[in-house]
């Protein structure tokens, strides 16, 4: 059965292009949780489910478009140009795929850009374009990013995108 869902999951911490490297807030194992399950098992690497994240789905064949696209350290992270060299190595893995939303926001300060907006599909569906819309998001009142998915429903799953 064909599946997708969108989120506003306040999640992940670290938006690794390799998955296995995706860090959530709420992390299965953290204290806090005091012995609960974290988001981790929803957006984490080792989800309980099927589905994939589109823009990793999309990156696997469009990585070239991704490299032109992604935001850099500089719009992502706020005082970036201040921060040392040894500061800006351990904080660039916190560097998204794509921004959907600030946090830490402030008067004197951007806040740090997140991809906290996603779109999860079953193999059902091909991913023929994804975008993340920031500042027409902004415009429009709101504080997140719409996600725009260009999909296609296949008649066999599991049928590679093609490019293009």
């Amino acid at each position: 059965m064909p599946l997708l869902f969108g989120a506003d999951a306040n999640t992940p911490f670290i938006d690794a292009l390799d998955f296995a490297y995706t860090r959530t807030h709420w992390h299965t194992g953290d204290r806090h949780l005091q012995g609960e399950r974290g988001d981790d098992i929803l957006f984490g690497p080792w989800k309980m489910h099927d589905l994939d994240d589109a823009l990793r789905r999309w990156l696997k064949l469009h990585r070239h478009k991704f490299q032109a696209s992604k935001p850099s350290a500089e719009a992502a992270i706020p005082h970036w140009k201040s921060l040392s060299p040894a500061r800006r190595l351990r904080r660039e893995r916190e560097v998204p795929l794509a921004i959907t939303h600030r946090t830490g926001k402030r008067k004197n300060s951007p806040g740090t850009g997140r991809r906290f907006d996603s779109v999860w599909v079953s193999r059902h569906w091909v991913v023929r374009h994804i975008e993340h819309l920031y500042e027409e998001g902004i415009e429009a009142g709101s504080d997140h990013a719409p996600v725009k998915v260009d999909l296609d429903l296949t008649a066999l799953p599991g049928k590679e995108e093609e490019s293009g």
